[in-house]
């Protein structure tokens, strides 16, 4: 009995599948090779300006890698960088490493070394950093990828001698604790937006700002319309927070039982006050930074 023509039909069409599958897996293959040497290829990079950046292998990584990148922060207005660890960061426990080696303030040599899961954040006491990254032939995982964030480098005694500034501009201003931050700390500053027209300031929070519930307490005052005005925030912090005035009192407490988090930064945004002429002639803006920006009415 001759086979019917629907049944030769579907085992082409089988045929046909299975080949273009194996094709498609090849080309994903070779893009991930690629991927790979273009990325190994890479010797690191010079940032400028003040916005985070993201540093990361590719996902899913390649076998047999021995990369080394060097990276520089050209921003004279910060000491250290901050790195955040993705959640998703995954490698080879004990087989493949990823180590950050940097020159401390003392002009010694820190080695760091990942590998596994790790959400580990790193706090750099230098505007640049070595990574290597090297991966045995067994297998691959996910890889890393961290946001690099430029900071200031301040110590627990600078941080808790510090009574605060005052700034005749109205540039925007970056506060911010230690980090982390130590065992029975008390902090009391106070900052003073002089310039004419400063207007009401904006709290723009970084969004790994941490403070341990129960162990320390960050508090905002000032007055306002209504009297004297506190806020006060512990856990994880908000976005931003509005003070109506050109001036606040910053407070910051920890008690001594040893959860030290990263602490708290944020930006001072001061709102300029608009006219309603120059409200209606707006037609809004670029803006080539990660940076928070105001944005407002008359």
């Amino acid at each position: 009995m001759k086979p019917q023509i629907p049944f030769l039909i579907a085992i082409c069409l089988g045929l046909v599948t299975l080949i273009t599958l194996i094709v498609i897996r090849e080309n994903e293959n070779k893009l991930a090779v690629a991927d790979c040497t273009d990325w190994a290829s890479s010797s690191g990079e010079t940032f400028s300006g003040t916005s985070s950046r993201i540093i990361e292998s590719v996902h899913d990584y390649c076998d047999n890698l021995n990369i080394s990148q060097h990276y520089f922060f050209d921003y004279s207005a910060f000491s250290a960088i901050q790195l955040f660890f993705d959640d998703q960061t995954n490698m080879e426990d004990q087989k493949d490493i990823l180590t950050i080696s940097y020159v401390d303030g003392n002009g010694v040599t820190q080695i760091k070394e990942f590998t596994g899961e790790t959400t580990d954040n790193l706090l750099i006491p230098s505007t640049s950093f070595d990574l290597s990254f090297e991966t045995d032939s067994s297998h691959h995982f996910w890889g890393y990828k961290f946001t690099a964030t430029p900071t200031k480098y301040t110590s627990c005694s600078e941080f808790a001698t510090d009574s605060g500034a005052t700034f005749d501009t109205l540039q925007r201003q970056i506060i911010e604790s230690s980090h982390p931050y130590c065992d029975n700390m008390t902090v009391n500053q106070r900052y003073n937006f002089t310039a004419p027209h400063a207007g009401d300031l904006v709290l723009a929070f970084d969004p790994h700002s941490y403070i341990d519930e129960g162990d320390g307490l960050l508090q905002i005052s000032y007055t306002n319309a209504d009297g004297f005005s506190t806020q006060s925030f512990t856990g994880d912090l908000p976005e931003t927070v509005e003070v109506a005035n050109d001036w606040f009192d910053l407070s910051f407490s920890s008690r001594g039982f040893g959860y030290l988090r990263w602490g708290y930064k944020f930006t001072v945004l001061p709102a300029q006050p608009i006219t309603c002429s120059e409200f209606y002639s707006d037609h809004g803006t670029v803006f080539d930074t990660l940076e928070p920006q105001i944005i407002q009415s008359s």
